[in-house]
């Protein structure tokens, strides 16, 4: 089960359902101990796995922020789903330091035992000169980065059924088993990582590298 709005706290900017119990608009801490009662009530009346994606979850720039929101939910539910975790519909790319910090907040979600299903939003008004094709390879070989063989799923949404089909073919492309962790190159500022069919490379600045 996927649950859009599992938020560990009340979004801003939205107006505040009004607690039952006590007749007063929930607090963010009333709405997380309530989000997480009912995910534990789903478990045990239905025994289904529940995928989180939710305010303080969708990716790291949220879930630091909100981390003694968030946790609570995430200890409850099966997988998070890190929306945005490339960028946001309309937005530019995420800076050097959210994309290391999503690639951390995926890897902690996996080390908890969770399913982490990392979104490309290949869709919107594009960052300049960016094409979809661009950043769909951009939240591709971010994905391989992740150290886990299980555990993450990728997905690309680009509201654009004949391009997704039509791309297919390279999210099947065979890279093999990683030979190492990703890592900072010493000649320029790219990450990598190598692979036994593949070397992945990853520039998440704003400047452009030649690579040997």
């Amino acid at each position: 089960m996927f649950g859009d709005l599992t938020n560990s706290y009340w979004p801003e900017g939205l107006p505040r359902p009004i607690n039952p119990r006590t007749g007063l608009l929930y607090t963010d801490v009333e709405w997380r101990d309530d989000m997480v009662a009912f995910v534990n009530d789903f478990h045990r009346l239905v025994g289904k796995p529940w995928l989180a994606n939710g305010a303080g979850m969708h990716n790291a720039r949220n879930y630091y922020l909100k981390k003694d929101f968030a946790d609570p939910v995430i200890d409850v539910v099966d997988g998070v789903v890190v929306e945005g975790w490339i960028r946001w519909e309309n937005e530019n790319l995420r800076s050097q330091r959210e994309w290391k910090g999503n690639l951390d907040f995926i890897h902690s979600l996996i080390n908890r035992g969770k399913l982490a299903l990392a979104w490309t939003i290949a869709y919107g008004n594009l960052p300049t000169p960016l094409t979809r094709d661009q950043i769909f390879m951009y939240g591709l070989c971010s994905y391989h980065f992740v150290d886990a063989s299980t555990g993450i799923i990728f997905l690309l949404s680009s509201k654009d059924l004949a391009y997704t089909i039509a791309n297919y073919p390279l999210m099947r492309l065979e890279v093999g088993l990683p030979s190492e962790s990703y890592h900072l190159r010493s000649d320029v500022p790219v990450y990598e990582r190598e692979f036994a069919k593949a070397l992945v490379l990853v520039n998440p600045t704003d400047v452009a590298y030649d690579v040997n």
